[in-house]
């Protein structure tokens, strides 16, 4: 900690902070808005079997991957702005930018990850599902 933030003390720990909220708001809104309306769309949303399951896991899937594009170049200049703040040299968002060589180099690997979102939005739906079932049972 003190070789990484020796130069910038305790500011380099918010390097990149305004960009990280400014890219979680595409991130949400994809990440809720495609998974509710693939969902929507699927014939077996409500079947409690494997398809049904599996079903919903290709609408988390799909919407989590499709969240990660809205957001990775948000990622990519945070990172770039924390490295430079890292190395005593912070950087503004538009030096940040105009500096990454590729804003889309390693979403390939970040898809990989979208598979335990996915997995939460699946789980999310399920128990979402069962306390409306819970609640119609109690009428």
């Amino acid at each position: 900690m003190t070789q990484g933030g020796g130069f910038a003390g305790i500011s380099a720990l918010y390097s990149g902070f305004l960009v990280s909220v400014l890219g979680i708001i595409p991130f949400r809104g994809t990440y809720f808005g495609v998974n509710d309306t693939l969902r929507d769309f699927n014939p077996y949303q409500s079947e409690r079997s494997l398809r049904g399951l599996m079903s919903n896991f290709a609408c988390a899937q799909t919407a989590a991957i499709l969240a990660g594009l809205a957001s990775y170049p948000f990622d990519t200049v945070r990172r770039v702005m924390q490295v430079h703040a890292a190395a005593g040299r912070p950087i503004t968002m538009s030096e940040a930018y105009a500096s990454c060589d590729s804003l889309w180099g390693g979403h390939t690997s970040n898809m990989w990850r979208t598979v335990l979102a996915a997995v939460a939005l699946v789980i999310y739906g399920e128990l979402k599902y069962a306390f409306a079932e819970s609640a119609n049972d109690g009428e």
